[in-house]
């Protein structure tokens, strides 16, 4: 839960909706990989900021998540990557 949350426990509602996914990942034989997820964001901000990203929606959207997911993981196996990607989802 973030400060943004208003309320005692998360429910299904708060979380489900638009949701934003940052993911971090780096290898080579080794590797090692994060994923960040904002939950619940404001999908009316969302997608305006999509339409006009000069207006910085999306990192309001953000700032507002009422919950923030972080996953994290380790690879073994042939490969050498490095990489950053952030895209934007909906949970139902």
């Amino acid at each position: 839960m973030t400060g943004a949350f208003k309320g005692k426990e998360l429910t299904q509602a708060d979380i489900c909706g638009v949701t934003v996914y940052v993911e971090l990942g780096i290898g080579a034989i080794a590797g090692y990989g994060v994923t960040i997820m904002f939950l619940g964001l404001n999908q009316l901000l969302v997608l305006a900021g999509e339409v006009m990203p000069p207006l910085h929606l999306i990192k309001l959207a953000i700032a507002e998540a009422p919950a923030i997911l972080v996953m994290r993981g380790a690879n073994i196996g042939p490969s050498v990557s490095l990489g950053v990607n952030g895209l934007l989802g909906f949970l139902h």
